[in-house]
């Protein structure tokens, strides 16, 4: 999976994960606030090309900026995940927990059905994303984090009369993600921050069999079933944050590609 974005914050191959943001953000005076709201429409916009990635967590400030403001987080929790080096202006010890709802809308339109079948309706599948995320600010230099999210994942279910059953019927992948982290300020100006996701990634898929091609005992269709099929994971992340003023920051975050 690949994602870039410069100004906030990817088909599935595996699955896997590249994940680059930057993120410009900040408050004061109108000129700034309009210039950041510009940065932010123009530079929000990253390349998508994995739709199994979720970018927002389940948190006010996550959700209430459709993940654009991730890489720039230093007011809460959320922010030992989304910015690690963020973690050093969060004021005291902060616990945040999150739960989020997937509701998907997927239905597919076939014009040709050789194999005989109907469209599957809406195959989309309502998912309960959890997140919980804690920091502890050490001293004013340093802070320690850990977070457990639902980072990515998504399924169809088009049911066994589906006209592309013989492709799939059913297909469902989750992950969870364990990731301590650690912020420290270099100066006023310059806070770095690092951890590593431990991701658990669960992938499940339903496969009808062609009686034409694999014959069966009742002639009708058989099915192929990968069930529980898992793996575990490790991907590093990286975040820098610098004040270019008291009314200006920027942050960038990156997340080094991850194979189970």
């Amino acid at each position: 999976m690949y994602e870039s974005m410069v100004g906030t914050k990817p088909m599935y191959k595996a699955p896997c994960k590249i994940e680059r943001q930057m993120s410009v953000a900040g408050n004061g005076r109108k000129g700034i606030r309009a210039l950041l709201a510009c940065a932010l429409i123009v530079l929000g916009t990253g390349a998508q090309s994995a739709g199994f990635y979720l970018q927002e967590l389940g948190t006010p400030h996550s959700l209430g900026t459709a993940g654009v403001a991730n890489a720039t987080n230093t007011e809460g929790a959320d922010a030992s995940w989304s910015n690690p080096a963020g973690m050093v202006y969060v004021e005291g010890d902060q616990v945040y927990a999150g739960l989020q709802a997937v509701i998907p809308n997927m239905e597919f339109d076939s014009s040709v059905a050789t194999g005989g079948g109907s469209d599957g309706g809406n195959a989309g599948i309502l998912t309960a994303v959890p997140s919980l995320f804690y920091v502890h600010k050490y001293s004013d230099r340093l802070s320690f984090g850990l977070s457990m999210a639902g980072t990515m994942g998504g399924g169809v279910d088009y049911g066994k009369k589906f006209v592309g059953r013989y492709s799939t019927t059913r297909a469902e992948l989750g992950a969870l993600a364990l990731s301590p982290s650690v912020a420290y300020r270099v100066n006023q100006s310059l806070s770095v921050g690092a951890g590593v996701s431990i991701v658990y990634t669960m992938f499940e898929q339903q496969i009808a069999l062609n009686p034409a091609l694999i014959p069966t005992v009742n002639g009708g269709d058989g099915y192929l079933n990968i069930d529980d099929a898992d793996d575990v994971g490790f991907q590093p992340f990286f975040s820098l944050n610098y004040a270019l003023s008291e009314d200006l920051l920027l942050g960038v975050v990156y997340r080094a590609e991850m194979d189970v």
